[in-house]
């Protein structure tokens, strides 16, 4: 092997483990968020009653462009920036309930909450409906959170339905300060679910 074959080869090594280097170090790490309820920080017992209601969190319905793993800020009254590297550590369509439930416990320790599709062994008292249409983190720091909530009562059969329109604003522009601000408006969300049952 003659030596310029070898200058070449060792070349060619080189530049091929410096690329490696490279594309590894400008490859942005991925980040996951999740929801979290508030600890009781923010929402207090509304009701000390013994009794049990049974209520039942039903799907939330999401609309398609926020039913993603990735998070979506919006950048404009028609803009999104949809961020492939910050994600949610399970969707939204699971997680909402979830956080809900456990919020709705923490307002009234008398409730018990479970998610849809609960067991046999549940039979919901109340069932509680949400259409989610906005549940937004604006790149300002402005979180906006609108739904429709429907509530019927299975024991009366009485339906009742209101709009929601909810703001909250983070005390950062970062990732975690937009998710922490949404979960604190997914608190509100519950103590007013809480404070309309019956």
């Amino acid at each position: 092997m003659s030596a310029s074959t070898r200058t070449f080869i060792w070349f060619t090594l080189m530049l091929m483990f410096l690329m490696a280097i490279g594309c590894r170090s400008i490859t942005p790490q991925i980040s996951y968020y999740a929801l979290s309820t508030t600890g009781g920080g923010h929402i207090q017992a509304l009701n000390a009653a013994p009794i049990q209601t049974r209520i039942g969190i039903g799907p939330i319905l999401l609309p398609a462009y926020l039913d993603r793993h990735q998070m979506v800020i919006r950048t404009g009254p028609n803009q999104l920036r949809i961020d492939d590297y910050h994600l949610w550590a399970a969707p939204l369509s699971e997680e909402m309930p979830r956080i809900l439930a456990e919020n709705i416990m923490q307002a009234d320790r008398a409730l018990r909450v479970d998610r849809a599709p609960w067991g046999h062994r549940f039979t919901p008292d109340i069932v509680i409906g949400i259409q989610i249409f906005t549940f937004e983190a604006h790149a300002d720091g402005l979180i906006h959170l609108k739904a429709a909530v429907t509530m019927n009562d299975q024991r009366s059969e009485v339906q009742k339905s209101w709009s929601v329109d909810l703001e909250e604003h983070a005390q950062g522009r970062a990732y975690p300060d937009l998710v922490a601000a949404q979960s604190r408006i997914l608190a509100e969300l519950g103590r007013q679910i809480a404070e309309a049952i019956p």
